[in-house]
């Protein structure tokens, strides 16, 4: 990847004043390498196993942010089946006298949707998650952890800006040195 690091230091901040400097900005890739939704998914595969990445922003022709492809998204197409490796039929709970599915349908329509995706609209996730280019690193690392997603897009104006990575902050956070990583 070929996100910008800025390599000025910053100095440790007081006790109990917040980290100076560690914007998550200073790390992010300024020009992510983006896909777009009608990219073939085999072409879209190519693209990140070449540039050795592990998800790309879809954006359309006007440059706007209509998903997320990762690696995750793509590597269905090998799994060939959805989780559990089969459809699951509902059950009967004879106690409550209820009829239960083991299984979310809706869940097994997205597994299988991305396993028959040709295009790269039909694979990408479309529950994104982004952060405006104001975020701290604390909140892109927060909404990261607690979306679990590996990859945030920058958005402003409904434009992509920006992306950063998990590896982005782990990386912003060793050049800080920040006082976290020696608990």
């Amino acid at each position: 990847m070929g996100a910008v690091l800025v390599a000025e230091q910053a100095a440790l901040p007081a006790k109990g004043e917040e980290y100076p400097g560690l914007g998550y900005k200073r790390v992010m890739e300024k020009d992510p390498v983006c896909v777009s939704p009608s990219m073939l998914v085999k072409d879209a595969a190519r693209l990140l196993v070449d540039k050795n990445l592990t998800g790309a922003p879809v954006v359309d022709s006007a440059g706007a942010l209509v998903g997320m492809l990762s690696e995750a998204d793509l590597i269905w197409k090998g799994a060939g089946v959805p989780l559990e490796h089969s459809i699951l039929p509902t059950v009967f709970i004879g106690a409550f006298d209820l009829l239960v599915s083991l299984r979310d349908k809706q869940q097994v329509e997205a597994e299988v949707a991305k396993i028959v995706a040709r295009t790269v609209d039909q694979a990408m996730s479309k529950k994104l998650h982004s952060i405006t280019p104001r975020a701290s690193m604390a909140e892109a690392a927060h909404l990261m952890l607690e979306k679990n997603v590996n990859h945030l897009p920058v958005v402003e104006g409904g434009k992509l800006v920006g992306l950063v990575t998990r590896h982005d902050v782990l990386r912003g956070m060793v050049a800080h040195h920040t006082p976290m990583l020696s608990l």
